[in-house]
């Protein structure tokens, strides 16, 4: 890249890396990464607390008895 003797030289993005090469924006990859990384850890945390939620209804459902969960659904009609 050739600049003109009386152009300012482009400035320095991080690391002292121009902020565009070829006109093009500079993409930090590993910032892209990083924050893909964080949206699948938080997205594993909520999966797992489904989860947990789920089981826990099951636990519930299943222990009552039957009778009780069949007059429970009618009363309350």
């Amino acid at each position: 890249m050739s600049t003109s003797p009386g152009a300012p030289a482009p400035a320095a993005g991080e690391e002292g890396r121009p902020p565009a090469a070829a006109g093009r924006p500079v993409l930090d990859v590993f910032a892209v990464l990083a924050a893909m990384q964080q949206q699948l850890d938080d997205l594993r945390e909520v999966v797992q607390a489904q989860q947990t939620t789920l089981q826990s209804l099951l636990d519930t459902s299943t222990s009552r008895p039957a009778h009780a969960a069949i007059g429970s659904s009618v009363r309350s009609r």
